[in-house]
């Protein structure tokens, strides 16, 4: 091995194939078993070229490095809400002898997957969408998004549009009459939310759908 990055290309060329989530239950096994299955010196050596791609790259980079044209690796840590560059800082981390730390990582991994699922029936036509808005609004810290991420800010101003209608648990509260007058108004909130909302809906099945 000459080049610069010939470890670190065997370490996911080699153990993160095409089946490697079938000998292993995730990918810190995978490390682990790298770390335990090679020599100590490819260990270490394997540790220190990673440290300098990431010192050298960006996630673009990496995403060339690992799934261009020579398709090193297999698996893709994003969908688990792991950025390229955090995922191989967590490899790293594994590598020198720390311990795996995926409890946060799973917990968003299954917000993630309750996420997608929420706007997968949304577009089937199986679900409320402005129900469905309210619910993904209380998951957006669970899924670990940014603030001001698009998606969910498009379910916070459909929220907050239609939090005034009888669509939740809370319709038992209202009066029959209430119920019946706002009737036509809930069915054209519906179809107004879907409208403004598919374009997020779509996204997020598309961002997330891959955790499930």
């Amino acid at each position: 091995m000459g080049g610069e990055t010939d470890y670190a290309e065997h370490l996911f060329s080699a153990y993160f194939h095409q089946d490697c989530l079938l000998d292993d239950p995730d990918w810190e096994s995978v490390v682990l078993r790298f770390k335990e299955s090679e020599p100590f010196d490819v260990v270490r050596t394997t540790q220190t070229e990673l440290q300098i791609l990431l010192a050298r790259s960006d996630d673009a980079d990496l995403e060339k490095f690992l799934f261009g044209p020579a398709l090193l690796c297999f698996y893709d840590p994003r969908p688990e809400g792991l950025p390229l560059t955090a995922w191989l800082q967590e490899i790293v981390h594994l590598l020198a002898g720390g311990a795996p730390r995926s409890t946060d990582r799973l917990a968003i991994s299954l917000a993630r997957r309750e996420a997608a699922s929420i706007a997968r029936r949304v577009l089937e036509d199986e679900f409320d969408p402005i129900l469905a808005t309210r619910q993904l609004g209380r998951l957006r810290r669970s899924v670990a998004v940014d603030n001001d991420d698009p998606d969910f800010t498009t379910f916070l101003v459909i929220d907050s549009e239609t939090d005034a209608l009888p669509v939740d648990s809370d319709r038992h509260q209202w009066s029959p009459e209430a119920l019946s007058r706002l009737a036509i108004e809930v069915v054209d909130a519906r179809s107004w939310a879907l409208t403004q909302g598919r374009h997020a809906f779509e996204s997020i099945l598309r961002r997330f759908g891959a955790a499930g």
